[in-house]
């Protein structure tokens, strides 16, 4: 009579390999397979970290590239330097005309 513990395990002659034992106890947690459990706590830990600082602010760069706008925040004239134009928001280029 089969009991509680009754499964894989138990049909098998030999015993299941190290990946299989991994696989079974993926599984038995909610996961797919070994795979799915790792990339999932790899994935975990990379969202839980806390972000790298972006290094020291440019003044100099954010003073040239608010030149490029007038006392209401309209653009007045696209940035020439390629350095200047990074600081830019996407949403000023998607809104040019043309």
């Amino acid at each position: 009579m089969p009991g509680p513990s009754s499964g894989k395990l138990d049909v098998r002659s030999e015993a299941p390999g190290h990946v299989e034992i991994l696989n079974i106890l993926s599984r038995a947690a909610g996961f797919r397979n070994y795979q799915h459990l790792k990339a999932s706590r790899a994935a975990e830990t990379r969202l839980s970290a806390a972000p790298e600082p972006q290094g020291q602010v440019d003044f100099r760069r954010v003073e040239a590239a608010a030149r490029c706008f007038d006392a209401d925040d309209v653009l007045l004239r696209w940035p020439g330097k390629t350095n200047l134009q990074e600081l830019l928001p996407v949403e000023t280029v998607v809104l040019l005309p043309g």
